[in-house]
């Protein structure tokens, strides 16, 4: 960011202005004595005289400007400026090519920092459905996703909003990791080596997700492309982690014995999620001791489908 505008109309300038002068004439009106009538005492109140002086000359300028930074302020709250900085969202666009990468990695399956119940790809992927569809028109528009390996959802720039919209409202949380330099070389990729505004919906998890994204970023600026990273945060987890998932015969079908681990200082009940190969989901809750394991069995239905499942607490 380079600096800052204040932003005011030029009729509340001149207003401004004369308010201000108000307080400075008043300040310097005063009325001198047109006679002076000398009597015995004169040497007395000369003396005075040079005292006040001596004290208004400490005191008068700080009283002045109390009284027009007053004026000032008052005129100020009348006419709300606005402060408004270069490069801030409602500027996306300007450059006529936008490149909407969204982080669907594992990590962004937590629940958001603000307490709702939405995870943070939810939320990122709303945020990005929202930016394309407020994109001016004409804006040439890519998109890229970056779980697991990065891949562009689509070939190269468009100016159909609706469509790239719907192909990141359409996307599910992949069980990758965060590939962030990928997604940044994809995006540059569909630049074509020429500038644009790549903008990042992701929580940068990872210990070196960022760290080796750093080469891509300066490619980005070698060729006059704008970074934008919006990153989302989530809660503080609770660290509890699945030890083992082993399926076996149950009473009414198959089950499926799940272990979980505590690495934190309370006890907690968990809940969690089975996922069968067909898509169905079990929910069930099991009781973790802190710094501890729990365990609990999920009754999987007699007819159901071969293939892996999948075991997720809910941290």
């Amino acid at each position: 960011m380079s600096g800052w505008t204040l932003a005011l109309g030029a009729g509340g300038l001149a207003a401004l202005g004369l308010l201000v002068l108000g307080p400075l004439l008043a300040h310097l009106a005063r009325r001198k004595p047109q006679r002076k009538v000398a009597f015995g005492a004169m040497m007395l109140v000369e003396r005075l005289a040079r005292t006040h002086r001596r004290r208004r000359r400490v005191q008068d300028p700080w009283l002045l400007l109390l009284r027009a930074l007053a004026v000032a302020l008052v005129v100020l709250a009348a006419l709300q400026p606005e402060l408004r900085w270069p490069g801030t969202p409602e500027d996306l666009g300007a450059s006529g090519v936008v490149v909407v990468v969204v982080d669907d990695s594992l990590s962004m399956g937590l629940l958001q920092a603000d307490g709702d119940d939405q995870t943070l790809f939810q939320m990122a992927q709303s945020q990005a459905v929202d930016l394309v569809q407020d994109l001016p028109q004409g804006t040439r528009i890519g998109a890229v996703i970056l779980g697991g390996g990065a891949t562009r959802l689509t070939p190269a720039l468009t100016e159909d909003r609706a469509r790239v919209a719907t192909a990141i409202s359409e996307l599910h949380l992949s069980q990758g990791h965060t590939d962030l330099a990928g997604a940044l070389r994809e995006a540059r990729q569909l630049l074509g080596g020429q500038g644009g505004e790549i903008v990042v919906f992701s929580d940068e998890a990872g210990p070196d997700a960022v760290e080796m994204a750093r080469a891509e970023i300066a490619l980005l600026a070698d060729q006059g492309a704008a970074l934008r990273p919006l990153p989302v945060r989530a809660e503080d987890p609770a660290n509890f982690a699945v030890l083992s998932a082993v399926y076996g015969d149950g009473l009414e079908g198959g089950s499926v014995r799940v272990q979980v681990a505590s690495h934190g200082a309370e006890d907690g009940e968990v809940p969690l999620t089975v996922r069968l190969p067909d898509g169905t989901e079990i929910h069930a809750f099991v009781d973790v001791p802190a710094n501890g394991v729990g365990e609990t069995a999920v009754t999987v239905p007699r007819v159901s489908d071969g293939g892996v499942g999948l075991v997720e607490v809910h941290d």
